[in-house]
């Protein structure tokens, strides 16, 4: 493990310059994913403002499913803005600059991952309390008017809000940044200090708060409504008494499809590269990533781009996610958003 301190960046030389061109086509995919996901930037910041302000809309905050989609609204923007930030300061950091002045665009991406990795943890977290609501909504009927309220689920989500905050807090003293000298990118090194366990205890926490409990609770609680729904379905079909459109039952099960859909697409997104940073942990991958060969290397940054898109792409596709999952009554209070923006406008 290296503990060096942090030092200035060190610049391509011409030897590797020359070297960059050698597997143009592997470097235009790599060119194309970063263009991707300034792509999704915008679109999914613009697509979770309007989210957030149909889901806090007046009638929206008495359900408590609608306070945690808000909240997670919230945390996919500045997800999308951090990564934003992270991708400028990159494009910086890779030009011809200073020693200063790299050292300063260094330090403040220090704050900028800190608050990426933070944000990132907090939506599958958000997702994983949305659905243990939902779960207890259709699982316990009587019991959840008292449990699944606004109130505790803004509680739930200030209390959560500290574990990937405070878990997080070692990236300020071992976090630093180098520059890949076969790609041209900066990418993050983390130096935590003797002994040993440090690292090993730090890194189980993040992995079982990061990944384990999220992605645990959103399959179970998930796999439940799903249960639920269709054992009532076939109790209704048996009753003769189907739910018409407009009725109270319908718009209950929009917020279950809203949820079911949404948890899916984090699921489907998220999960490869959760595990790719566990894989690649493993010693001997690790070493296999050391390997002078530079274009064993320069594929293994596809991988992890790919991964990396895929994982992006996942905090811009909610709003998208609920037109297709919420039925006619989020596109109507997504026409109210736009009929108010139009009015002040």
């Amino acid at each position: 493990m290296n503990h060096s301190q942090p030092n200035a960046l060190k610049w391509r030389t011409t030897d590797e310059e020359q070297r960059q061109g050698k597997y143009p086509e592997l470097e235009m995919v790599i060119v194309t994913l970063q263009k991707c996901i300034c792509v999704y930037i915008p679109i999914g910041v613009v697509g979770n403002i309007i989210s957030f302000l149909a889901t806090a809309s007046k009638d929206n905050r008495k359900i408590s499913v609608c306070v945690y989609m808000s909240a997670l609204s919230v945390v996919d923007t500045m997800v999308l803005l951090t990564q934003g930030a992270y991708l400028l300061l990159n494009f910086i950091l890779s030009t011809e600059s200073s020693t200063q002045e790299v050292q300063v665009a260094s330090n403040v991406q220090q704050y900028i991952w800190y608050s990426n990795n933070t944000f990132g943890m907090l939506s599958g977290l958000f997702l994983a309390m949305m659905s243990t609501d939902r779960a207890i909504a259709i699982q316990f009927p009587f019991r959840a008017k008292s449990i699944c309220t606004p109130l505790n689920a803004k509680k739930a989500i200030i209390l959560v809000s500290f574990i990937p905050a405070a878990l997080n807090i070692n990236l300020f003293f071992t976090y630093r940044t180098q520059q890949d000298t076969l790609t041209g990118s900066i990418t993050e090194v983390l130096d935590y200090p003797n002994p040993k366990w440090v690292e090993t205890v730090v890194g189980l926490y993040i992995l079982l708060f990061g990944t384990i409990f999220p992605f645990t609770v959103i399959i179970f609680c998930n796999t439940l409504i799903i249960l639920n729904v269709q054992k009532a379905s076939r109790r209704r079909q048996k009753m003769d008494a189907a739910n018409k459109p407009g009725t109270t039952g319908e718009k209950e099960n929009h917020l279950t499809r809203m949820l079911i859909l949404v948890s899916l697409t984090y699921l489907i997104l998220s999960i490869p590269l959760r595990l790719s940073t566990v894989v690649f942990k493993i010693p001997e991958l690790a070493k296999m990533y050391d390997l002078t060969d530079d274009y064993w290397q320069l594929r293994l940054y596809l991988v992890k781009m790919v991964l990396f898109t895929l994982w992006t792409l996942n905090f811009a596709v909610n709003f998208y996610m609920y037109l297709l999952g919420g039925g006619q009554k989020f596109r109507n209070e997504t026409k109210k958003v736009f009929a108010q923006a139009c009015k002040r406008a």
